[in-house]
């Protein structure tokens, strides 16, 4: 039996990631992300919103994400093809990529913050939340520049 190769499949937050965290309001978006996001799904790659949020709040999200030209093909939800691959469902979503403001890296033992000073366990050299949130905003830029992984 051949083997298809599967699209790369993103796996994405919503509140803090897509968009600034403004719970359970919706914040401002993050229109690099957006568009990065937009043009991986031209390519032929899978996007799935992977979020906290359910009932209304998700549906409020999912609508938002459409508005400003981002759709999703599974929200909260495995791929089919990945379920058929696989042999099954299971209850965390696989993705080849996971992109959320509250990532944890394991090689350096730190969070996304810890990673912009150098540092592990602590977050030296960014005193103030603007200072986290414009390096987060740089390492965005870098990974949606062509870096690898």
């Amino acid at each position: 039996m051949e083997q298809k190769e599967m699209s790369k499949a993103y796996a994405v937050d919503f509140d803090g990631t897509l968009c600034e965290n403004r719970w359970p309001e919706i914040g401002e978006p993050n229109q690099e992300l957006i568009g990065y996001l937009v043009g991986r799904r031209q390519q032929g790659d899978k996007v799935i919103l992977w979020t906290c949020r359910s009932g209304e709040p998700l549906q409020k999200a999912v609508e938002w994400c459409q508005g400003h030209g981002l759709k999703f093909d599974t929200v909260n939800e495995n791929l089919p093809e990945r379920i058929e691959f696989f042999g099954g469902d299971c209850r965390k979503v696989g993705a080849d990529v996971y992109i959320d403001d509250r990532a944890w890296n394991p090689i350096t033992g730190g969070d996304i913050s810890n990673m912009a000073a150098g540092e592990r366990g602590t977050c030296e050299g960014l005193e103030t939340t603007e200072e986290l949130a414009g390096w987060k905003k740089q390492m965005m830029r870098t990974f949606m520049g062509g870096g690898s992984l």
